[in-house]
C-alpha cells in the first residue's frame, strides 16, 4: 500500500506537505522530517532526502518571505 502511495506522489510534493504538516516553517527545524521521509523512500539515500529537504524549505520560506 505504502508503494501505491509513493507512486503516485511526487517526494518533492511529499516533502512541501510534510513541511507544512509539522509547522517547519514555524519553528525554523524543517529536518524534523527526515525520519518521516525516509520512512516512505527508504531506497533513497539519507543525504539526498536531508539535502532535498533543505533545499525545498529554503525555496518555500524564500517564497513566504517575498
Amino acid at each position: 500500500m505504502m508503494k501505491d502511495f509513493v507512486s503516485r506522489i511526487t517526494i518533492e510534493s511529499m516533502i512541501e506537505y510534510e513541511l507544512i504538516n509539522h509547522d517547519c516553517f514555524y519553528t525554523g527545524e524543517p529536518l524534523s522530517i527526515v525520519d518521516l521521509i525516509q520512512s516512505y523512500y527508504s531506497d533513497k539515500p539519507r543525504e539526498g532526502i536531508v539535502n532535498l529537504i533543505k533545499s525545498i524549505y529554503h525555496s518555500k520560506n524564500k517564497e513566504m518571505e517575498a
